[in-house]
């Protein structure tokens, strides 16, 4: 959904078109934003009950890494963006 609001919109959602602000345009944002802490309230809860259940992260960061870098260097492969983002949500789960 938000890749299809961002790319298929008939209003264009860049920063430069902050003084041509309308309805629409706001609209479009406040469901980005919503979409992203969504996603991230989502992220940390898992995160919250999987560190619950077992204490130790070095176990979860093994996993992580094991399974993580060869989808991300994929993903690199594929896209830099998706790959960029991909990172960023792998260096967000072994910070917390």
């Amino acid at each position: 959904m938000p890749r299809d609001l961002i790319f298929n919109s008939q209003w264009v959602l860049d920063i430069r078109s902050i003084p041509t602000f309308d309805l629409f345009k706001g609209l479009s944002i406040l469901i980005l934003f919503l979409w992203g802490s969504v996603y991230v309230l989502i992220s940390l809860t898992l995160m919250s009950l999987l560190f619950g259940i077992e204490k130790d992260k070095g176990i979860y960061l093994k996993y992580i890494a094991g399974w993580g870098l060869p989808f991300l260097v994929v993903a690199f492969y594929i896209n830099f963006w998706f790959g960029l983002a991909l990172l960023i949500h792998f260096i967000f789960f072994a910070q917390h």
